[in-house]
C-alpha cells in the first residue's frame, strides 16, 4: 500500500508534533505500507524503513510563508497522487493542510484526516482574534466533512465531531502511542549514573512543551508545597517552550531554584535517559482558574504524547483528571488522578508518590504492560491500515 502522508510540522524541529508524524509514518511502514512524507523545511534525521521524506520550501517572511503555505502542499499533493499514484492520503490536521483534504477528495483519494484538537478552541486559547476562530472553524468542520476518514485523537474530539453532523461510520479515536523500542525501563540507578545525578534524591518530571495550557506554573505551586517536607526531591523540567523564562522565575520566588531544574530542549533519543532518572511523570493539562483552558479540554480531552512516554519507560504518572488519559490510568491502575484546577490536589497526589515509591513503581510496571499490549504506535498504525482497508472496499479498489 502506497500512503501520501502530508503534515505542518518543522523537519528540522524536534516538536511533538514533528514526533508524532515521524512515528506515525514509521509505524505505517512496519505495518507494510510505503510511505511518502511531506513535511515543511529540510529534514536531516535518521532514515526509515519504507518512509521517503520530502521538504517542502519555508519561506523567511512569515505572512508570505501563511500564503503559500497551503500552495506548496497542494502542488506536491498533486505530483504525488497524479503522478506517482498512491493509495491513501493521510492529512495531519492543520489549518494550512486543509486546502489539500478538500483538492485529494476532488481527485478521487482515500482521505484520512487525523484530528488533533478543536482549532477554534485552540486559536480562543491562545487569545486569536474572533474572525480567526470563525475561519479555523468553517475550514475543519468543511475539511472533517471532506475526508473520507477521520481519526480524532481522543473521544472528546469524537463528540466533538459527532456535534458538528460528521457521519459516526466515518469517525474513529485512534490515540497516540509511545515508541517502545525507544523508550524502555533502562534502570533508575544506571539512568543517574549516565546523567551525573544525586542517587539520594527523587526526581519528579515534567516533559514537554512547556505551552501555557500544560500548566507548568501549577506543577511548581503543587511542588513547592511539599518542597519543605521532601528535602530530598527535585523537580526536573524537560523541554523547552515559551513558558519556560516565566517557570525559572517562579522557582527562583519560590526559593525553589536548586530544587526546580531545567534541562532545556533535548534530542528525541536522550529524553527517555532522563526519564528513567525519575520516579514518576507528570502530565500535562492543569488549568488551575483558567476558564478558557478548562473550555479547550472539555471539548478536546488529552492524549499528550508525554503520557505514553512516561509509560513506555515504565514511570508511574500523575495526571489532571481531563477525558481520556484519566480513564487509561483508572483502567489500568497505572497512576494517579488529580483535579486539574486544585493545586493541594496535585500536591498530594505527588506526596502519595514520595512516600511510597515502591509502591507506585509497580504501577509504572503496569504503565508499561499497557504500552506493549496496545499502545504502541504499531498498534495504532495497524489500525490506520486496516481502516484505509475497508474505505477501499467500500469504494471498490
Amino acid at each position: 500500500m502506497k500512503i501520501l502522508m502530508i503534515s505542518g510540522a518543522r523537519a528540522e524541529v524536534s516538536t511533538g508534533e514533528t514526533i508524532h508524524t515521524l512515528e506515525v509514518a514509521g509505524g505505517l511502514a512496519g505495518a507494510g505500507a510505503r510511505v511518502t512524507l511531506l513535511l515543511r523545511g529540510k529534514y536531516r534525521g535518521p532514515g526509515r524503513p519504507g518512509v521517503h521524506v520530502v521538504g517542502l520550501p519555508v519561506m523567511k517572511n512569515k505572512w508570505l510563508d501563511g500564503v503559500l503555505r497551503p500552495v506548496l502542499v497542494c502542488v506536491a499533493a498533486s505530483f504525488f497522487t497524479l503522478r506517482a499514484g498512491c493509495d491513501a492520503v493521510y492529512v495531519r490536521d492543520s489549518i494550512f493542510e486543509m486546502p489539500v483534504v478538500w483538492l485529494c477528495k476532488l481527485l478521487g483519494q482515500i482521505v484520512v484526516l487525523e484530528l488533533n484538537t478543536v482549532s477554534p478552541e485552540d486559536l480562543r486559547a491562545k487569545g486569536r482574534s474572533r474572525w480567526k476562530q470563525a475561519i479555523a472553524a468553517w475550514a475543519q468542520r468543511k475539511a472533517c466533512f471532506s475526508a473520507t476518514l477521520v481519526l480524532p485523537v481522543t473521544a472528546g474530539l469524537a463528540g466533538w465531531l459527532a456535534g458538528q453532523g460528521v457521519p459516526a461510520g466515518k469517525v474513529t479515536v485512534v490515540a497516540n502511542g509511545a515508541n517502545p523500542y525507544l523508550y524502555r525501563p533502562a534502570g533508575r540507578k544506571n539512568a543517574l549514573a549516565r546523567l551525573g545525578l544525586d542517587p539520594v534524591k527523587q526526581y519528579l518530571c515534567f516533559a514537554g512543551n512547556l505551552a501555557a495550557w500544560q500548566g507548568g506554573e501549577i506543577v511548581v505551586e503543587a511542588f513547592d508545597r511539599l518542597a519543605g517536607r521532601y528535602p530530598d526531591a527535585i523537580l526536573l523540567i524537560i523541554g523547552d517552550g515559551p513558558e519556560r523564562q516565566a517557570l525559572e522565575l517562579l522557582a527562583c520566588s519560590k526559593g525553589l531554584a536548586g530544587r526546580v531544574l531545567f534541562t532545556g530542549r533535548l534530542p528525541y533519543h536522550r529524553v527517555p535517559v532522563y526519564l528513567n532518572a525519575c520516579v514518576a511523570g507528570i502530565g500535562g493539562g492543569w488549568y488551575g482558574e483558567n476558564l478558557t483552558l478548562k473550555r479547550r479540554f472539555c471539548f478536546s480531552g488529552s492524549s499528550a504524547l508525554k503520557f505514553f512516554s512516561y509509560l513506555a519507560c515504565g514511570l508511574p504518572v500523575v495526571v489532571p483528571d481531563i477525558a481520556d488519559l484519566s480513564g487509561i490510568v483508572r483502567r489500568t491502575g497505572c497512576g494517579l488522578v488529580a483535579e486539574p484546577d486544585r493545586v493541594e490536589n496535585l500536591a498530594d497526589a505527588l506526596t502519595a508518590v514520595l512516600e511510597h515509591p515502591l509502591v507506585w513503581a509497580e504501577a509504572g510496571r503496569r504503565g508499561r504492560r499497557f504500552v506493549e499490549r496496545e499502545a504502541a504506535w504499531e498498534h495504532r498504525a495497524s489500525r490506520i491500515i486496516d481502516l484505509v482497508k475497508k474505505a477501499r472496499r467500500r469504494k471498490g479498489r
